[in-house]
């Protein structure tokens, strides 16, 4: 299995880092991806991804922080090189947010500028991007398909069934975390059935988006399990089927030659 996506520098697991990692190998877990969120951590992620050579990373300036760096499109004018410096994998997370707009963070206007920095970035460097987008998908269309088609993974897909269509024709994955495991989750369960099986990866999302009945709800690598049977259940597949195909679209969209992902 592969972890497309937990944020495992994230002060939830500064008392038990190590063991987090221990437990996600007992569960199968032989690659997890670190994105990073705002350009004062990413200097951090190649030590942390000495930790296991399961880890990788991808840098980034997660929409939710935007407002909290000054001059945010001068601050990504080093991202190319500090992707090379930690060994990133990927450019992000990065994204829109309507609803972190309309709480007094960055509008949507700058967002859209930030998110426009990166994925030149991106595809400047030949990397894929990990983009998170809630209450922005009219704008987030808009903008992909100014830069035309490009590698990546929408993280976390909260979008109707109706736009997974849109976003494969830009060449894009899906991923899927803790939600499927709830019962109120009939939209994102409606749309990871659209999803063709080669554009499917799954992630906790850790430390949040914890699954079903998890305590004290913490989300982490090993719960990806719990996803994928879900995820299972919901299209009528194996949980080895996705378990292998979903860690398979995960290697080979955060480019294989230079991962050293075991298993």
């Amino acid at each position: 299995m592969f972890d497309s996506h937990c944020h495992l520098d994230a002060e939830e697991y500064d008392a038990d880092r190590v063991q987090v990692i221990a437990r996600a190998r007992e569960h199968g877990v032989t690659g997890i991806m670190v994105p990073g969120y705002l350009p004062e951590e990413w200097p951090g992620l190649r030590a942390l991804c000495a930790l296991d050579p399961a880890l990788c990373c991808a840098v980034g300036l997660h929409p939710w922080y935007v407002h909290r760096v000054e001059g945010p499109e001068l601050a990504l004018a080093g991202l190319a090189a500090v992707a090379r410096q930690v060994g990133a994998l990927a450019i992000g997370e990065c994204g829109l947010d309507g609803p972190m707009a309309r709480r007094g963070g960055a509008s949507l206007e700058l967002q859209e500028r930030v998110l426009d920095v990166q994925l030149e970035v991106a595809r400047a460097e030949s990397m894929p991007v990990i983009l998170h987008c809630l209450g922005a998908h009219e704008r987030m269309l808009g903008l992909l398909k100014r830069h035309g088609a490009l590698s990546g993974v929408m993280h976390s897909f909260s979008g109707g069934r109706e736009l997974v269509a849109q976003y494969l024709k830009l060449g894009l994955s899906f991923s899927f975390a803790g939600i499927m495991t709830r019962d109120n989750a009939r939209r994102p369960r409606e749309a990871m059935q659209a999803v063709p099986l080669g554009r499917l990866l799954v992630e906790s999302d850790g430390p949040d988006q914890a699954a079903q009945d998890v305590a004290p709800g913490r989300s982490e690598p090993a719960h990806v399990a719990l996803v994928l049977a879900a995820m299972a259940r919901h299209r009528g597949e194996s949980v080895e089927l996705l378990a292998r195909a979903t860690a398979d679209n995960a290697r080979q969209l955060f480019d294989r030659k230079r991962a050293h992902f075991s298993g």
